[in-house]
């Protein structure tokens, strides 16, 4: 999930096409309109769990918070698979926003309180 986020960050379309295994593939253009667009300034794990058949399911929740006209976040349960020692992503169901509350430390990592560095209108 990780590896995936830092791929979206720095814009590296051919690690994001080849770390996904979907039903019905993104192509190649819309994933670099989508990554062209967006500014990712933060993410944050909430849960994970692997399969109870097997090692080779997970999910993980996450927020990944972004800029593109203003600050927003995307709340997601992200399904992945194993196969030869690799991770893929399958699915993912959106969720609705998280709260934040002003005081606590920002998304970002700055050490800040949100309030003070990316305050989030709601």
């Amino acid at each position: 999930m990780r590896s995936r986020y830092s791929a979206y960050n720095s814009k590296a379309i051919d690690y994001i096409m080849h770390t996904q295994i979907l039903e019905q593939p993104v192509s190649f253009e819309d994933l670099e309109k989508t990554v062209e667009s967006t500014h990712w300034i933060g993410l944050k794990i909430l849960n994970t769990e692997k399969g109870q058949a097997t090692d080779n399911e997970a999910s993980v929740e996450f927020v990944a918070f972004f800029t593109d006209s203003g600050i927003h976040q995307l709340h997601e349960n992200s399904n992945f698979i194993k196969k030869d020692n690799q991770w893929f992503y399958t699915s993912g169901t959106y969720l609705p926003e998280i709260k934040q509350g002003p005081n606590v430390p920002c998304f970002c990592g700055s050490g800040k309180k949100q309030k003070k560095c990316h305050p989030l209108r709601t």
